[in-house]
């Protein structure tokens, strides 16, 4: 959440310090099968085959608790960083990608307009 702020303060060297430190929380929270990589600036994605929504939802709060704990120094002081996150589940229904990225980034907004650090998980519906 307000990756733009750590760049602006504290510069881009340390923004990218928060960025691996982020992967490196989300991926030690994954399953062997999940993919999680950067798709953007700030966003990141997951892709976590045969799983439920309701694990899908668990697992996702997990990766924003983790990372809501993380403490990187700086070079004046410590930073903490926070994540929103949005959860889609297909549910079978052989959505597109594009369709549950869409579902995914309508979830995460909500996530953001209702006070950021925390996941917001829906089933996506056809566009």
């Amino acid at each position: 959440d307000h990756f733009k702020n750590v760049n602006d303060t504290y510069g881009h060297d340390i923004g990218d310090i928060v960025l691996k430190a982020v992967t490196q929380a989300a991926n030690e929270q994954k399953r062997p099968n999940d993919v999680f990589g950067r798709i953007g600036g700030e966003e990141f994605a997951m892709f976590m085959p045969q799983i439920v929504a309701k694990d899908a939802e668990i697992l996702a709060n997990k990766i924003c608790k983790s990372i809501s704990q993380l403490v990187i120094k700086g070079d004046r002081e410590s930073i903490t960083v926070t994540i929103s996150i949005g959860v889609t589940s297909d549910a079978n229904r052989d959505l597109t990608l594009s369709e549950l990225m869409k579902s995914s980034d309508d979830a995460l907004y909500e996530a953001k307009d209702t006070g950021r650090n925390r996941v917001v998980a829906r089933e996506a519906l056809p566009h």
